[in-house]
């Protein structure tokens, strides 16, 4: 063969037609901008200006997909007429019916011909392996994947928070993870449907990947720590609330003192180590401010 170099089509992922040697996707590694040949890689021309995928694949139905950290992307009409959809998950809640549809992300492989369907594909991600629904006659516009997935989780429990729950005999639990955000159980465990409902409150969505969560002894409070995100509950995990440590802050973890003969109450003080730029602020020594009732 004669291999013929192109520098100005770096690659970093291609795709080939199953149908066609000569129809090529390529992400271009340098403007990470994906391009199409339809002449065996002599000519390219940009593909919808889609940008930012890592893996592209063709499917034997004549399908495109894009995979990334941002998701699985599908197009069935083409790079000249075509247009690029989010593939999706469906969640739906236990206890309250409702429906939430998510984008998956950090994917690492696009499989065609997955179970030997010329239509077949399968994508492998940190979340877990999602496929293409090809029993649905509707695929064109229903693109809901089909979970693999089953009960198995590759969440990593970064750190618990076990606190006295409201019910009879009940610990509430509430973890940082590693991937996604943190997620609470109000039944020991059994289930894990985190915030739901209005009295549940609302979910941290601030809070990101990482950090942990701490209880506090034989109490109803529970902290979860991210950086500079202090997130408080006093109902286990439930209805928290965020202080924002300012100045580029970094909370480590907590630690609390003991009420005098228990190993378990807390007495109320609590004591966490803490990176902080200069403050703002003068800062009085050996002082002590008391503010009054309408401050």
């Amino acid at each position: 063969a004669a291999w013929e170099v192109q520098p100005d089509q770096p690659c970093q992922s291609m795709a080939m037609d199953p149908n066609d040697a000569d129809h090529l996707l390529v992400n271009n590694a340098s403007r990470r901008e994906l391009y199409e040949s339809t002449d065996g890689g002599r000519t390219f021309h940009p593909c919808l200006g889609y940008r930012g995928a890592v893996m592209v694949a063709i499917d034997r139905t004549g399908w495109y997909y894009v995979g990334s950290e941002a998701g699985i992307y599908r197009n069935a009409g083409g790079c000249r007429a075509g247009k690029w959809e989010p593939m999706f998950d469906r969640r739906i809640a236990r206890r309250t019916g409702a429906v939430r549809d998510r984008v998956a992300h950090d994917f690492q492989a696009i499989n065609i011909d997955f179970g030997g369907d010329p239509g077949g594909v399968a994508f492998g991600s940190d979340q877990g392996v999602f496929m293409k629904n090809v029993s649905d006659a509707d695929m064109r516009t229903n693109l809901r994947l089909v979970s693999g997935n089953g009960d198995m989780s590759n969440n990593i429990i970064m750190h618990p928070s076990i606190a006295m729950g409201e019910e009879p005999h009940t610990r509430y639990l509430v973890t940082a993870l590693w991937d996604w955000g943190p997620v609470a159980s109000w039944d020991n465990g059994t289930h894990w449907p985190s915030w739901q409902t209005p009295d549940d409150g609302s979910a941290l969505g601030f809070f990101g990947e990482g950090g942990g969560c701490f209880g506090v002894g034989r109490s109803v409070y529970s902290l979860c720590i991210h950086h500079h995100n202090v997130a408080r509950s006093s109902r286990g995990g439930k209805n928290f609330s965020r202080f924002v440590v300012p100045n580029g802050a970094s909370v480590g973890a907590p630690a609390f003192a003991r009420r005098a003969g228990s190993r378990a109450e807390p007495s109320g003080l609590l004591y966490a180590p803490m990176t902080m730029e200069a403050p703002a602020w003068e800062v009085i020594v050996d002082t002590e401010v008391v503010c009054g009732a309408g401050e």
